[in-house]
């Protein structure tokens, strides 16, 4: 049989979630960041979820003259 120790009084450690990729959460409305060599369609999946999780709406463009990336503005 296995032997194990009783704690009392031991706190529950916070979660722990990983770090967002991108700064959705940070931005005020007014704000924005780019994303260099990030495809404009997985910026406008995660506007979508920030979205869902913070009721904020997102606009996101695609860098002009032949660039890749996007870059995201919070709008409200």
């Amino acid at each position: 049989m296995a032997h194990y120790e009783i704690d009392n009084d031991k706190p529950l450690p916070g979660k722990r979630g990983k770090n967002p990729k991108y700064p959705f959460a940070q931005l005020e409305v007014g704000q924005s960041f780019t994303a260099r060599a990030e495809p404009p369609s997985r910026l406008r999946t995660a506007s979508l979820y920030w979205h869902r999780k913070l009721g904020w709406k997102f606009t996101v463009r695609k860098l002009e003259g032949g660039l890749t990336g996007a870059t995201v503005w919070r709008t409200e």
